[in-house]
């Protein structure tokens, strides 16, 4: 049974995370532009085949459920990494070879591509329902406050209509007392001091009365006065506790508002970083490109010169044509008999014979119309 971990080179505690990032690193390695080996075909697919099944929540807890039975009785190895050769036996199977590269490698990426999209998307949504969950408890925290100044604003209108209703009482009992000072002075004369005058007794009635009244509006303005200050008082004492506890649930709610403020932080910027990571790869494989297409532009410069009988480009350095050379002889070691190869191999030398030489290869740029 394949060991998906050690293909991928992550340990089984690997986060997804992780995952991606090991399988874009191991198949940048393998990319086909970068090589041409038939046995990295193999390994490209198993790269693939292990980021499938890792990067699956569903399949990755079943692969491990496999994996664990499977240890008792043989522990999973890595398939061995064949060593790098070149196969110029055919340039049919070399082009095939690279298409398949190309193919896996272009399915791993849409699948890494596809995931990371499908994570940052649910994180979006997931952040808009908080924001219209917060702006519905908003709107309920501000009607609430709206009610209490009502209320408040009613009881205020209230007071103010009993000590209203009292002053006007006051002025009535004041008026009556003029009239009775009127009354006393128009009845009061010598003549009549001893006769009993109904004007008197009526005034004095009126006086009593009025004495009367102004005791008991005196004593509603002690109740009234009483009643609005234990009200005042109580209210004072309600809006006290009811302004903590207010703060209490305020301070509770801009924690709560911080918190989701930090999550929200915490979103964008991991938007931010798939976002940038996104324009790295895109950057990443437009420099590929460039750089394969550059490759051909300069093999093609490089036909029908020394340089193309050595395999090489034209700037190639003086390390890379000892390479290149020291390749081809040992390539063709066994089959220095077969004429074509010979004349081939005869190429070869003489080419490296000129380009080995730095005074020699620089009188030969000039002959080709070629300068440093």
């Amino acid at each position: 049974m394949k060991d998906y971990y050690k293909i991928l080179d992550v340990r089984r505690q690997a986060t997804e995370a992780e995952i991606k990032l090991a399988y874009r690193n191991t198949a940048k390695k393998y990319h086909p532009d970068l090589t041409h080996n038939a046995d990295d075909v193999l390994h490209l697919q198993e790269l693939n085949e292990a980021y499938t099944v890792l990067s699956n929540p569903v399949k990755r807890a079943a692969y491990d459920a496999e994996l664990i039975k499977a240890e008792p009785r043989s522990s999973a190895v890595r398939h061995p990494r064949p060593s790098q050769t070149k196969d110029t036996a055919s340039p049919h199977v070399a082009e095939k070879m690279k298409a398949a590269m190309n193919q896996y490698y272009e399915e791993g990426y849409v699948a890494g591509y596809t995931a990371a999209k499908a994570e940052a998307t649910t994180s979006a949504s997931s952040l808009d329902a908080k924001a219209a969950t917060l702006a519905q408890e908003n709107e309920a925290l501000r009607r609430e406050i709206k009610t209490q100044i009502t209320a408040r604003q009613e009881m205020e209108q209230k007071l103010l209509a009993q000590e209203q209703a009292l002053k006007t009482e006051t002025e009535y009992a004041d008026e009556l007392a003029m009239r009775l000072e009127w009354v006393k002075d128009a009845t009061t004369t010598t003549e009549t001091a001893e006769i009993p005058n109904p004007l008197v007794v009526s005034a004095q009635k009126l006086e009593q009365l009025i004495t009367q009244l102004s005791q008991d509006i005196d004593r509603q303005k002690v109740d009234t006065r009483t009643i609005a200050e234990s009200i005042a008082t109580i209210a004072q004492q309600e809006r006290r506790k009811q302004i903590g506890e207010e703060l209490k649930e305020l301070q509770g709610e801009v924690e709560k508002r911080k918190k989701e403020l930090a999550d929200i932080k915490a979103i964008e910027d991991k938007k931010r970083a798939v976002a940038d990571l996104d324009n790295y790869f895109a950057s990443m494989e437009q420099r590929a490109a460039n750089w394969s297409k550059k490759i051909v532009a300069d093999k093609q410069l490089a036909k029908s010169t020394l340089y193309d009988a050595l395999d090489i480009l034209i700037w190639a350095t003086g390390q890379e044509i000892d390479e290149a050379y020291a390749n081809l002889m040992a390539q063709y070691a066994d089959q220095q008999k077969n004429p074509s190869c010979a004349e081939f191999l005869q190429k070869a030398r003489a080419a490296y014979a000129v380009l080995s030489v730095p005074a020699k290869r620089k009188e030969y740029n000039k002959s080709i119309v070629y300068t440093d």
